[in-house]
């Protein structure tokens, strides 16, 4: 084990949150952004990293909410992508 780290992981992300890939990543802050915006509290998960706090916050949301944050993350990265286009900005990594 890692010091201090949980799963001997360098970021202490567990090995599944560790497999995402940087979109996926850059989604999970994105909706931790509006679960925040909106009352809800994004916990690390006992440790297990930030990534699958976010996880299991949309897992304990109703399905409609669910349903809804995934549609504001897909809109709110759409139009980044086009911002950057637009502008000439350079994608973010």
């Amino acid at each position: 084990m890692t010091a201090g780290r949980p799963n001997g992981s360098p970021n202490g992300e567990p090995p599944a949150a560790q497999s995402l890939s940087p979109r996926a990543r850059e989604r999970l802050r994105l909706a931790a952004g509006l679960l925040r915006a909106n009352g809800v509290r994004v916990d690390d998960a006992a440790g297990a990293g930030f990534h699958a706090g976010v996880l299991a916050a949309l897992d304990a949301l109703p399905v409609d909410d669910r349903a809804r944050v995934r549609t504001l993350v897909d809109w709110i990265e759409a139009y980044c992508f086009e911002e950057a286009r637009f502008f000439g900005i350079p994608a973010r990594k």
